[in-house]
Parts: structure tokens; C-alpha cells; sequence
């Protein structure tokens, strides 16, 4: 969805995180205005650090579990996420203009 709503993922880090965080993607506007950019993180659930809980969109590279950079989360875990999804994408797209 992200790809439909107007954004590359021009970067992927991965196994070099902290234990709290399981993939962080650079995702860059090709909408206006184009060149924009955000990151979506994945979360591990902090009781089981092997499962991936929340993902997280921010303005900026998060530095920490609780960074109050992350504007927008949304939960996997949850029966209803598939619902949240359209919800969470419009939120992303709010990142282009910080």
C-alpha cells in the first residue's frame, strides 16, 4: 500500500538493530512534495522479542523503543489491523508534510 500511495523504500536495515527493533525501511515521497522522507520501523513485542507486535511511522529514524518521534503505529497483533491498515497508510502520508 505504501507503493500505491506514493512512496519508494529506498533503504532497509535490518540485524544490525536494537533488540526492540526488527526492520526500519527509509521510505521517500515520489509525490508532492516529492523527495520527502519517513521511516516505517517493525516492533518487537517486548514479551516475546522474537515476534513483531507494532510497526511505527515517523518523521524521523527512531532512536529507542519509546521515541516520541514515531507519530503513528499500528498494530499487528490486533484481529482488526487489515481494518487499520487504510487508516495508518493516510497517517504515512501526513509525514510528507513535516
Amino acid at each position: 500500500m505504501l507503493i500505491e500511495n506514493g512512496w519508494n523504500i529506498t533503504e532497509l536495515e535490518g540485524g544490525e538493530l536494537d533488540w526492540w527493533a526488527s526492520e526500519m525501511w527509509l521510505i521517500e515521497s515520489v509525490w508532492s512534495p516529492i523527495g520527502a522522507t519517513a521511516y516505517i520501523t517493525f516492533l518487537f513485542d517486548p514479551m516475546d522479542a522474537k515476534e513483531v507486535w507494532d510497526v511505527a511511522a515517523s518523521s524521523k529514524k527512531l532512536e529507542n523503543r519509546r521515541d516520541t518521534a514515531s507519530n503513528f503505529y499500528l498494530n499487528i497483533k490486533s484481529s482488526g489491523w487489515k481494518k487499520e491498515l487504510p487508516e495508518f497508510i493516510k497517517s504515512v502520508s501526513e509525514l510528507r508534510n513535516l
